[in-house]
């Protein structure tokens, strides 16, 4: 009896191959230059930085112009007290230049470098931020002046 159960059962049989569904391509459209470099530029920004770090970058900015812009109105309010550098420090004072309160703008200028130091310096030791953070806002100014 059991023979006869065994002899029942059908065989293994193979699976049927998979059959490939034809992939239609649509008809071709013609688009201006213009058009694909919308397209380019909409990818870019999609695709080149997760959208956390753009908008960590876009912070980073933003409160190192408010700090830039509150640094230099104070250095302003010293400047009516009648203080100046010595001769021998002049050249080097960054805040007697009027290019320093600009100096974050997306175009970088002669003091952006002395004031993104100023900056991570504050962050870093005043504030006692981490390194990761210092990083990233070292990161989002060179990805500001990178694309202008």
């Amino acid at each position: 009896m059991g023979r006869a159960r065994e002899s029942m059962k059908k065989e293994p049989q193979l699976p049927e191959s998979p059959k490939k569904a034809c992939r239609k391509r649509p008809p071709p459209t013609s688009k201006s230059l213009k058009v694909i470099e919308q397209i380019k530029e909409a990818g870019k920004e999609a695709h080149l930085k997760a959208k956390n770090t753009r908008k960590c970058y876009t912070g980073h900015v933003k409160r190192g112009c408010e700090w830039l812009l509150e640094h230099f109105s104070a250095n302003d309010r010293d400047s009516d007290t009648g203080w100046s550098a010595p001769d021998d420090l002049a050249g080097e004072d960054p805040y007697g230049d009027p290019a320093f309160a600009h100096a974050f703008n997306c175009t970088p200028n002669q003091c952006s470098d002395k004031a993104l130091a100023l900056f991570l310096t504050y962050k870093g030791f005043h504030q006692n931020l981490g390194k990761g953070t210092i990083e990233g806002i070292q990161a989002a100014f060179k990805d500001l002046w990178d694309n202008v």
